[in-house]
């Protein structure tokens, strides 16, 4: 659903004699019109204030009339389309700067680029790269997971891959936008472009393919442009290309995608476009972080394996994350939630926190809950696992009602699935006291604690090194089964002048066929990383 060859290059009379008549045209309009650079001064180094080169495709033959304004809705827009600028202008630079990185004036050139996203073994063309190469630019800007696959975004369609977009732009991020209008019928004033804006255009009625661009900078007289790949009289390229200017409806590539003299270069946009757009600033990590995160990276590179990982600051920010929001198999770190909702069902069944000790140390199906709740922490026992999420369900907790009120976008807990970004946010509920009653929170704790056997492995190495300078909460997680994978998670509290830092840690590898490993890897990578998640606290 990508950019794809929809005609043979003809280098006959005609088309060079078509060619030579609309480069007459272009020159002339760019010959009377102002310059790009000084609509873009405020944003763009004095040496990149230089027009983007316009290929006389990109130039309507004539201005067409003024069109009504049309914006047809079918999702309601999550935020205002005047809503202040959300990227830095240090962000906004860098966008820019890194999306031109990618112009290929020729199609040789953009071969090579095709080639160097790896989405077809040894092979790539420019005339279907359009969804990574969207992606890589927002990437490469720190707009989103800087760890994404591109080649799941090789000829994507939201229709199949609804769930990749929703991990790619997670909704308290990201607004999403649907306009069925065409592209020609938009009332650009009304609904500006922003700089990395991701649009998906549908074909549409008259279309002939479905295309992906990222808005990489906005001009100061509100003209909008992207560096996307599209067709010429060459070839395909790699450009920036001005997609519409608000002062002159009719002028820029998605009036050429919609008119019909070009349609022998594609047409599309007839049926509306897709948008998702920031809505929260990206926090732009310090020199530490930088340095922090490129250790991490370097371990996970070296052991191999695919990685699953995030550390945050207790009611701070995320410090580190890789992969968070993907749905994985998280093995017995699966028992949290479990303990937490057994608690949950406790305060619904009116029984009181203070009855606790006396109440579980008596009550419970075929042994006592204090027993069960230990096997299942303590001993990571799946029996006990099974019987507690049993009691709270027979006795009428909704567990996939609640574990939605928690915030919790992936846990499924028949299938052991969950994300990194469910476990952080159940952890640090848990930790704050604001899912469960304290008694409950504290007994969790307190098993977390005692801990299971072999402790002192995996992030446990933080315990035998530094055993009295730190508070540690902890639950691993392995699975054995139809895939291979160790991970460990605390909650980790480390003494500070004024008090203490408490952090969450979740580290998951998995045995990959691109990324060969074995078990004692993946579990010398996280000790690695944990001793230098430790040095990071302690500067």
């Amino acid at each position: 659903m990508l950019m794809r060859r929809i005609f043979g290059v003809k280098k006959n009379t005609k088309i060079l004699i078509a060619g030579f008549i609309l480069g007459l045209i272009i020159w002339f309009q760019v010959m009377s019109s102002p310059a790009d650079a000084a609509a873009f001064k405020d944003d763009l180094p004095a040496t990149l204030n230089q027009k983007p080169m316009q290929l006389a495709l990109n130039a309507p033959t004539r201005m067409p009339p003024q069109i009504p304004t049309a914006m047809a809705f079918v999702d309601s827009i999550s935020s205002p389309p005047g809503e202040a600028e959300v990227l830095t202008r240090a962000q906004r630079l860098l966008l820019y700067d890194v999306a031109r990185k990618y112009i290929a004036e020729t199609s040789a050139d953009g071969n090579r680029i095709a080639r160097s996203f790896n989405i077809v073994k040894n092979d790539g063309d420019p005339a279907n790269i359009c969804g990574p190469l969207s992606i890589a630019i927002l990437r490469d800007a720190g707009l989103i997971d800087p760890y994404i696959d591109l080649h799941d975004y090789w000829l994507l369609n939201p229709d199949i891959n609804h769930k990749l977009l929703d991990h790619t732009f997670p909704p308290e991020r990201f607004a999403h936008f649907r306009f069925t209008a065409p592209l020609n019928e938009m009332d650009w004033n009304a609904f500006p472009l922003k700089p990395g804006d991701f649009i998906y255009l549908y074909a549409g009625l008259g279309g002939n393919f479905e295309h992906m661009l990222t808005v990489n900078r906005v001009d100061e007289t509100g003209r909008a442009y992207s560096v996307t790949n599209h067709a010429t009289p060459e070839g395909f390229v790699i450009d920036e290309v001005m997609l519409y200017d608000p002062a002159q409806p009719g002028i820029g590539k998605f009036y050429d995608w919609t008119a019909r003299r070009y349609s022998d270069f594609g047409s599309t946009g007839f049926g509306g476009f897709e948008l998702w757009r920031l809505i929260q600033p990206v926090p732009e990590k310090n020199p530490r972080e930088e340095v922090f995160a490129s250790d991490l990276d370097s371990i996970m590179s070296q052991y191999g394996g695919e990685w699953h990982v995030a550390i945050k600051q207790v009611g701070g920010g995320m410090i580190y994350d890789r992969q968070v929001g993907d749905s994985v198999d998280i093995g017995s770190m699966v028992k949290i939630p479990v303990a937490m909702l057994f608690f949950k069902y406790l305060e619904t069944a009116g029984v009181p926190p203070e009855s606790y000790p006396e109440y579980l140390s008596k009550e419970g199906p075929s042994r006592t809950y204090e027993q069960l709740l230990r096997a299942m922490i303590v001993k990571s026992e799946n029996e006990a696992t099974r019987a507690l999420l049993q009691v709270a369900r027979s006795n009428g907790l909704d567990v996939d009602a609640v574990l939605s009120q928690w915030g919790l976008k992936s846990t499924k807990l028949d299938s052991g699935k969950s994300s990194i970004t469910d476990l952080v946010t159940l952890y640090e509920a848990l930790y704050a006291g604001d899912l469960i009653n304290q008694e409950a929170r504290n007994y969790i704790l307190d098993l977390m604690k005692e801990g299971i056997s072999g402790k002192n492995t995996r992030l446990g190495v933080l315990q035998k090194t530094n055993p009295l300078s730190l508070n540690f909460y902890n639950r691993r997680g392995s699975t054995l089964d139809s895939v291979v994978a160790i991970g460990d998670s605390a909650l980790v509290s480390v003494p500070v002048v004024d008090g203490e830092d408490s952090y969450i840690v979740v580290m998951f590898g998995y045995f990959s066929d691109d990324l060969p490993t074995t078990d004692q890897e993946l579990i010398s990578a996280i000790e690695e990383m944990a001793q230098i998640f430790w040095s990071f606290t302690k500067k």
